[in-house]
C-alpha cells in the first residue's frame, strides 16, 4: 500500500488553493459583483485551511486546532457563497416570484447546514476542552462529520436548482425575456463553473 506523506500533500493543495485563490481576487477586483466577492472569499478560506494544514503536517499546531479553524472558515465561506447565490436569483429571475418552494428550500437547507456545523462545532470543542472524552488530536465524530457534508451538498445542490429550474422553465418565453434568459443561463454557467473550481480547491485543503 502506497502511503503519501502529509507535507508534501499540504503543500500541493496550498499552491492550488493560492492559485484558485489569486484568479478569484484578479475576477473581483476586474468587476465587483457579490458573487465574485463571494467567490473570492471562499478561496481565501481554502486557502488559509490549506496553509495551515501545512503547520499541522509539521506538528506545529495540534489538530484539535485545525479542526476548529476549518469548521470556522468552511462555514463561513459555505454560507457566503450559497446566500449570494440565493440573493443573485432575485435578479435572475424578473418574470417569477423568487419566494417559491424551493426559494425556502434553498433557506431552509442553508440555515440547516449551518446548525449541524455550529453543533458540530461545539460538541468538538466541549469533548476536548470540557469534558476531555476526546484528547487534543482526535478528530470529529464521523457520523457527524458525513452528516455535516451531505447537508452542505444538499444546499449547494438546492441552491443550483433555484438559480436554473425557473431560468430553464421561462427559456421559451418570447421577446426579450427570452435574450434576457439566454444571456443568464450563459453568465450563471461560466459562474457555477468557477464556485466549482473553487469547492474542489477547498475540498483538497
Amino acid at each position: 500500500m502506497i502511503t503519501i506523506p502529509p507535507i508534501p500533500t499540504s503543500i500541493v493543495a496550498t499552491n492550488f488553493t493560492a492559485l484558485v485563490a489569486a484568479l478569484a481576487c484578479v475576477q473581483f477586483h476586474r468587476s465587483r459583483t457579490p458573487l465574485r466577492l463571494g467567490s473570492a472569499v471562499m478561496a481565501i478560506c481554502g486557502l488559509s485551511i490549506s496553509a495551515l494544514s501545512i503547520v499541522y503536517a509539521t506538528d506545529k499546531m495540534s489538530l484539535s486546532i485545525f479542526w476548529v479553524y476549518q469548521f470556522v472558515a468552511e462555514c463561513i465561506a459555505v454560507t457566503w457563497v450559497i446566500s449570494t447565490m440565493i440573493q443573485l436569483g432575485y435578479a435572475f429571475y424578473p418574470l417569477t416570484h423568487h419566494q417559491t418552494v424551493i426559494w425556502r428550500t434553498a433557506l431552509a437547507s442553508v440555515i440547516i447546514y449551518d446548525i449541524i456545523a455550529i453543533s458540530e462545532l461545539s460538541y468538538y470543542c466541549y469533548a476536548v476542552w470540557g469534558s476531555h472524552t476526546l484528547d487534543r488530536n482526535s478528530t470529529p465524530v464521523i457520523w457527524i462529520y458525513w452528516v455535516r457534508q451531505m447537508a452542505k451538498v444538499l444546499a449547494c445542490g438546492v441552491t443550483i436548482a433555484y438559480l436554473f429550474v425557473p431560468l430553464v422553465r421561462h427559456h421559451n418565453s418570447t421577446g426579450v425575456a427570452n435574450i434576457a434568459d439566454s444571456n443568464t443561463l450563459a453568465v450563471g454557467t461560466w459562474y457555477l463553473s468557477a464556485l466549482g473550481i473553487t469547492s474542489i480547491g477547498i475540498c483538497l485543503a
